[in-house]
């Protein structure tokens, strides 16, 4: 790529990622990003112009969930890519109506795709059916739906194209992001902090802090190198700091276990707290909260407490079992634990009705009316109540994490980051209602784990549920002594 000089003048991760594109045919989706600045739609652009220019009838798209924004940011992007770079006007390319693209003069084009998703309209997303592509690019790819942009990815190498040396053009997506809960953390984020990247799918971080000449020395001290000062990088890394820490750790150092939303039920922050911090004194009884599972890719999650709120054992179960295999392996729990049957709850919706065998135990039902607690009762006020149980279990969780009620032993911190995972797709809904405390749904939670079931922030909710119980007095349930 001698006639692309320009990608040299990019920082370490950009000449990566051009690399990646350009020579790896394995690669079919490449993730980049995970902080601001990093110059990931810059990138986007870059890499849209040279391969409309490095060959004829070439399709490429650049995407994003709102077509208006799609224009308005890329073009303003590209435009500043082909004038840092003095562009020749001629290989431009002119935006066409018609096409909605950028076309260039030797008739390849640069497609503007809206990837909002109409479920109503075009419930599988097939308004993209249309589309012959030989790449693309998704800009802030977490905010597009799971079953458009997979939908996105049928559209790649349709458009036939041969190399120079006679293979044929394998096309790939780059899907750009900041850190962000749910689909790229689980497809890009972990299996790149983990080491099982697989040949098909990479992630390559690039942040605001690639560009200094001095990152050593900015991480080291905080500050600016002087040989860094000028520049626009320090000028947004000024900004940065002066933003709250969970956006400072999100956008500044690119870690996806920190999250600003306003919306976010849980701080991530607490939960790690929760994990670190040791009961001081502990009862003498247990709770076994299940949340049971038998095949795809939920698995059952047993929560063992040691009184309310100290989190004694986490016990997971990948294995597929049958119904007759499930309520064998609690009852196995129960009795190495000494935990009896007026102690256990379990989600009775769905797969756990086969529980309901162990008699004694506690049926837990999300849909279920709230826990009203006496004192509530007897102030006879209209207060703001819950949607149902399972909101109620949800908000009172993440109360108790914030309020540093909740320890741990050392053996649950080994599931941690599944923990943090799950608990980080919990969102407040509704928050200007002045009626009732509202939460997101759980088939739109697992959409954004992609698909999977958020077995172990489920089975600590429910443990709220046996100490509202107890605490309410309209209930004479107390815990047994095991």
């Amino acid at each position: 790529m001698q006639q692309f000089k320009w990608i040299e003048s990019g920082h370490p991760k950009i000449r990566e990622v051009f690399q990646t594109l350009f020579n790896d045919d394995d690669i079919i989706s490449l993730g980049i990003g995970g902080g601001g600045g990093g110059g990931k739609t810059f990138t986007g652009s870059a890499w849209a112009w040279t391969e409309c220019c490095r060959y004829s009838n070439f399709a490429h798209a650049f995407c994003k969930t709102d077509l208006k924004n799609a224009r308005r940011t890329i073009l303003q992007t590209y435009g500043e890519f082909c004038r840092k770079f003095n562009i020749h006007e001629a290989w431009r390319g002119n935006y066409d109506r018609f096409y909605d693209a950028i076309v260039f003069p030797n008739g390849s084009k640069i497609y503007f795709i809206d990837l909002k998703h109409y479920p109503v309209k075009f419930p599988l997303a097939d308004n993209l059916g249309g589309y012959l592509l030989n790449s693309a690019v998704v800009d802030d790819s977490p905010d597009v739906k799971k079953v458009v942009i997979e939908k996105l990815y049928t559209r790649i190498n349709r458009n036939i194209i041969y190399k120079s040396d006679g293979t044929l053009y394998k096309g790939k997506i780059l899907e750009t992001f900041n850190p962000h809960k749910g689909r790229v953390k689980s497809l890009f984020y972990n299996p790149y902090k983990k080491k099982t990247e697989t040949k098909e799918r990479r992630f390559i971080p690039m942040i605001v802090t690639d560009w200094l000449k001095h990152k050593d020395y900015f991480l080291r001290t905080s500050n600016i190198h002087p040989e860094d000062e000028g520049t626009w990088y320090a000028d947004y890394i000024r900004t940065l700091l002066t933003q709250s820490y969970e956006t400072q750790q999100r956008l500044l150092y690119g870690d996806f276990d920190y999250d600003d939303r306003p919306q976010a039920m849980f701080s991530y922050q607490a939960v790690t707290n929760a994990f670190e911090r040791s009961a001081k004194t502990v009862p003498n009884w247990r709770l076994l909260s299940i949340d049971p599972a038998y095949t795809g890719k939920d698995s059952m999650v047993m929560t063992i407490f040691r009184g309310f709120d100290h989190i004694e054992y986490i016990i997971q179960t990948d294995d597929k079992l049958e119904p007759h295999e499930v309520e064998a392996r609690v009852r196995e729990v129960m009795e190495k634990f000494n935990i009896p049957a007026s102690n256990v709850v379990f989600d009775a919706d769905g797969t756990g009705r086969h529980l309901t065998a162990i008699t004694g135990t506690k049926r837990f039902h999300g849909g279920a009316a709230p826990v009203v607690k006496k004192s509530d009762k007897e102030k006879n006020e209209k207060q703001k109540q819950y949607d149902n149980l399972r909101t109620q279990c949800y908000y009172t969780l993440a109360e108790d994490f914030k309020n540093g009620i909740i320890t741990s032993s050392e053996q649950p911190k080994r599931y941690l980051e599944e923990v943090k995972q799950d608990l980080s797709i919990w969102e407040k809904t509704k928050i200007d209602d002045d009626k009732k405390f509202f939460m997101n749904s759980k088939a739109l939670a697992k959409a954004g784990n992609g698909g999977k079931s958020p077995d172990f922030s489920d089975s600590l909710m429910m443990s709220r549920w046996l100490k509202m119980l107890f605490s309410s007095k309209l209930s004479k349930w107390k815990p047994a002594s095991a």
